[in-house]
């Protein structure tokens, strides 16, 4: 254990250092009360994204938890990798998908004779989502910019931070589904995208001082030059 007063390295179970004599004992439940302070933020995150979904989004764009946003969009991101392979091996189990071919001993994925590694698709997928929140935020920034508003980069990534968390925990349940039954994942999915966009629709205004009247025609924008950006520089990245 080291002391953080003076750098001292003691043994696992001091209480006490054997240096300056620093008390370890408090200082380590600091560290939990930290701990399990941090674990109650996301347990209060987590059910009130679906409970109060505006006024938990709100709050947190008010507290600036940039750190845990970040957390939220990479969580996310990893989550929405893994939601894709279990999608591709539900088509071609339950379905036959006929231009889908999957090779389990060597772990790959066939696209109408194009043939590609489980980790390339889940690294693409990272990919994708990671220049997805990167374009997204430097559309928003650039067009509230243009339209004279207030904004801070760092409270955009905060508004979608917590809004990923929604997500987050609808992407786990919609890939339990998909196991089951693609049908049934895909209903999921759509109902929790609609969700995600109102969501998003109804509390952008928390990050500006924009227009209100001109907030969704920025954020209709930036989802469309969005999409548009990423599925041209996809087949660069897949190919």
């Amino acid at each position: 254990m080291i002391c953080e007063k003076c750098g001292n390295k003691n043994t696992k179970n001091a209480n006490y250092c054997n240096k300056c004599g620093n008390n370890l004992k408090e200082e380590n439940n600091k560290e939990s009360e930290k701990t399990n302070s941090f674990i109650t933020e996301i347990s209060e995150d987590v059910k009130g994204i679906f409970v109060k979904p505006i006024t938990t989004i709100k709050a947190f764009v008010e507290n600036n938890n940039f750190m845990q946003g970040l957390l939220y969009l990479g969580i996310n991101i990893i989550v929405m990798a893994l939601l894709v392979l279990i999608t591709l091996k539900s088509l071609y189990i339950n379905t036959g998908f006929q231009s889908l071919m999957f090779n389990f001993n060597t772990y790959d994925v066939g696209f109408n004779g194009n043939l590609f590694p489980f980790f390339r698709i889940f690294l693409l997928v990272i990919i994708s989502q990671f220049l997805i929140y990167v374009i997204l935020s430097g559309i928003i920034y650039g067009l509230i910019r243009l339209c004279n508003g207030l904004i801070n980069f760092k409270n955009i990534l905060c508004w979608l931070g917590i809004n990923s968390l929604f997500s987050l925990i609808t992407n786990i349940i919609i890939g339990i589904f998909m196991i089951v039954s693609v049908k049934l994942g895909t209903i999921l999915f759509l109902l929790a995208s609609i969700v995600f966009i109102y969501n998003t629709f109804k509390t952008i205004n928390y990050i500006t001082d924009t227009d209100e009247n001109k907030l969704g025609y920025i954020l209709a924008t930036s989802l469309g030059l969005t999409t548009l950006i990423v599925l041209v520089l996809l087949p660069i990245i897949l190919y």
